[in-house]
């Protein structure tokens, strides 16, 4: 996709469409990953050993699209008024245009995060940081960049804990067994 604003534009203009249009791309492509992953927020039985696969056919493209989600070993507790512990789910996949996404995501709560660094531990390896966002500063859905660097390391990873950010409650870390990754990245 080319992205051009011409000469016309000074340079500080064009930094701020460009910022724009990422930002809308962000909210476009947030939309189209969070509705899959809310169904399977609410659809899956919640095991923290078991990824749920899903597959998924675009209409408009015809191709078909999967995803790997597992719920976290660990539960969370967050203050009023997402009151009782719960998991929290990763769910990793592709798009309909190939794109690659690894999101986090609450039934009840919300991430505080706009372009955030997250503390994310592979195994027993050492920390790495990770950039991450919502679509908004305040979601049930994280997004983390670099997907398919991420995907690669869960694939040759049995647990991975990830320390994000919630609403009112600060970070918490939270722990994934992710043993038998079901997708191969490529």
């Amino acid at each position: 996709m080319n992205f051009s604003l011409g000469n016309a534009v000074s340079g500080d203009a064009r930094f701020r469409c460009a910022a724009a249009f990422v930002r809308v791309w962000i909210g476009v492509a947030a939309a189209f990953l969070a509705s899959g992953v809310q169904a399977q927020l609410k659809e899956t039985d919640m095991s923290s050993h078991t990824w749920v696969v899903s597959e998924r056919v675009d209409r408009m493209t015809g191709r078909t699209t999967k995803s790997a989600s597992i719920w976290s070993v660990d539960k969370i507790s967050l203050p009023p008024p997402y009151q009782g512990e719960q998991p929290v789910m990763l769910s990793v996949g592709k798009t309909p245009a190939g794109e690659e996404y690894v999101i986090l995501g609450v039934v009840s709560g919300q991430f505080w995060c706009s372009d955030c660094q997250l503390r994310v531990r592979f195994g027993e390896s050492a920390v790495e940081y990770w950039s991450a966002t919502t679509k908004l500063p305040r979601t049930q859905f994280l997004y983390i960049y670099d997907a398919k660097r991420f995907i690669r390391a869960v694939s040759t990873s049995e647990k991975v804990l990830i320390e994000a950010p919630f609403y009112a409650a600060g970070p918490f870390p939270i722990e994934f067994h992710i043993k038998d990754f079901p997708l191969v990245p490529r």
